[in-house]
């Protein structure tokens, strides 16, 4: 499925508002040797030039896609500029010291505020900008933009939602709670194929979840039945007592953590 396509549908934006943004592994590698972020890399961005989200000469950008590695790093919703100054002067002393160690020119830049979106498509692979590594940004306009594709395969995207949540789960219940307040409702549907369509569900909704559960069926208030191999904590599962598929919100209210059980109970009990 075109990256292009998945991201529209997600965030209900025109192709125009898009931009894909490519960091190679050895700029990623400098940044954090000098204790920078991903973050301000993203939102410090050159006046006019071509990573600027608000060029006088081209439609204003609304949603950043990261990519590192061939997979999608993360999503972020382009806000208004909250200053203006250079490349050396709008960052925290860590991206001073970056941009000096890579012997970057001063130019005039603004930073943008950016807001990371829970996104199914964090962490999927995309293929097409292999042996184009040295374009770094593409926007609807550029010479591949259609052709970069996503790993969009149902299994792709249940094993990504895992370690989505593994992330979730690390995160203080302060982060998660943060997120969760300027998070949307209703999770959106993205159409992957004609006859399947899946929901952008929200990872801190299933590890907050889980974190009040405590390790006790919400449901038949016994203990998890056992530790989960892959997390050393005890397993249950993340149910949504008004299916999403019927209106129902991808909210903490419409969630509780219940054993596998209960789950097979609500869902074809009687």
């Amino acid at each position: 499925m075109k990256l292009s396509e998945f991201i529209c549908q997600e965030n209900n934006v025109s192709q125009s508002e898009v931009m894909f943004l490519r960091h190679g592994n050895h700029t990623i590698k400098q940044l954090l040797k000098y204790k920078a972020t991903v973050l301000e890399i993203n939102a410090i961005q050159p006046i006019n030039n071509k990573y600027d989200f608000a060029h006088s000469d081209k439609p204003r950008i609304s949603i950043v896609v990261v990519i590192i590695e061939d997979k999608v790093n993360g999503v972020y919703k382009v806000g208004d500029v909250e200053a203006e100054g250079t490349n050396f002067t709008l960052g925290s002393d860590a991206y001073t010291r970056f941009n000096q160690a890579i012997e970057a020119p001063s130019e005039p830049s603004r930073r943008f505020s950016l807001k990371e979106i829970s996104s199914t498509s964090i962490d999927l692979a995309i293929t097409g900008w292999t042996g184009r590594e040295r374009t770094t940004v593409q926007r609807s306009c550029g010479s591949f933009f259609d052709e970069i594709m996503i790993e969009s395969s149902v299994s792709a995207i249940a094993a990504s939602f895992v370690n989505r949540v593994q992330k979730a789960q690390k995160d203080s219940a302060e982060a998660r709670r943060k997120r969760l307040a300027n998070a949307p409702r209703l999770p959106p549907k993205v159409e992957i194929t004609s006859t399947s369509v899946v929901y952008s569900r929200n990872p801190d909704v299933v590890a907050e979840a889980l974190h009040l559960a405590k390790g006790i069926c919400q449901m038949c208030y016994e203990p998890a039945p056992f530790i989960s191999k892959s997390t050393g904590k005890p397993y249950l599962e993340v149910h949504h007592l008004d299916h999403l598929a019927k209106g129902g919100e991808d909210t903490i209210g419409n969630a509780i953590a219940i054993c596998p059980n209960c789950h097979r109970q609500a869902h074809y009990g009687s």
